[in-house]
């Protein structure tokens, strides 16, 4: 196992000492079959209960402030259920250190494929940040609207367009592509 990196006109191969652990949850909440064989291993329980299990310890004090170097979480989240919202709990502060308790998402990044910003997947205002579905300006008209809830938690947002233009939906046809991915990145 290698990396490749370097300066154009010269690679330098690096090896990588550790290969990502890759672990596919699924809650069953949409009643598709999950199948157990060797090459497909889906554990089924919920997204708090998977962030508990494979996330960085939230109660662990780290020497000198840094944090585990082992431990990163990355989310691949698909076709999150319409009017739901589990980013909330993907950008949930991670404290750690002792002196400066340092604070900051529990991922690193999370990427969200489906239908964005329209309510097919997630949730209009808390998943994706669109204003004209923020409830105190449906409800009373707000004027002034805050942050969308990724930004305030110190998430920017980037639609990877070269794997939006790779996927399809029920809905895709030659003129319309709605299902896109989208990468929520700290910092």
């Amino acid at each position: 196992n290698s990396s490749f990196k370097g300066t154009k006109g010269s690679v330098t191969i690096t090896p990588i000492d550790k290969l990502p652990t890759i672990i596919a949850i699924d809650d069953g909440s949409w009643k598709a079959p999950i199948y157990n064989n060797k090459h497909i291993q889906v554990e089924q329980m919920t997204v708090i209960e998977a962030l508990n299990t494979y996330g960085p310890n939230r109660n662990k004090i780290y020497p000198n402030n840094e944090k585990d170097k082992e431990t990163r979480l990355l989310v691949l989240c698909s076709w999150m259920p319409p009017g739901q919202d589990w980013t909330a709990n993907f950008r949930q502060s991670f404290l750690y250190g002792r002196d400066d308790k340092i604070e900051e998402g529990l991922a690193e990044e999370y990427i969200l494929i489906g239908e964005s910003d329209n309510g097919t997947c997630g949730h209009n205002w808390y998943t994706w940040g669109n204003r004209d579905f923020y409830p105190d300006a449906v409800e009373n008209g707000a004027e002034e609207l805050p942050l969308a809830p990724y930004l305030k938690d110190g998430y920017s947002r980037v639609e990877l367009e070269e794997l939006s233009f790779l996927q399809f939906s029920r809905f895709d046809c030659k003129r319309s592509s709605e299902s896109k991915t989208w990468s929520f990145r700290r910092g």
